[in-house]
């Protein structure tokens, strides 16, 4: 049936239950607060990465802009053989109503 416990068995046994429990509650937020430490730092990593990535795509991005600005240029093009091959207009038309 029903055994008779001492106050201090009981005081033991929830004692250890308690020691048990908070134990157990340390080791899982500790493995969560290492898991989101790690998630984190790894994503900053990521995010450096793809930092350095746009800079540099950036950077190439400027370079062809300033070689089309550079080709396009009103000098380059009076002297481009392209330019020299078109015939010229003897007379000019105009469309009006």
């Amino acid at each position: 049936m029903y055994k008779k416990q001492t106050l201090k068995t009981l005081e033991r046994k929830t004692s250890v239950l308690l020691i048990v429990t908070l134990g157990i509650m340390i080791l899982a937020l500790g493995t969560i607060y290492l898991s989101m430490l790690s998630t984190g730092a790894q994503n900053g990593y990521s995010l450096e990465n793809e930092k350095l990535k746009q800079k540099v795509l950036s950077d190439s991005l400027q370079k062809i802009k300033n070689e089309i600005t550079d080709e396009s240029a009103l000098k380059n093009l009076e002297t481009s053989e392209k330019i020299n091959e078109m015939y010229e207009v003897d007379e000019k038309v105009f469309l009006t109503e």
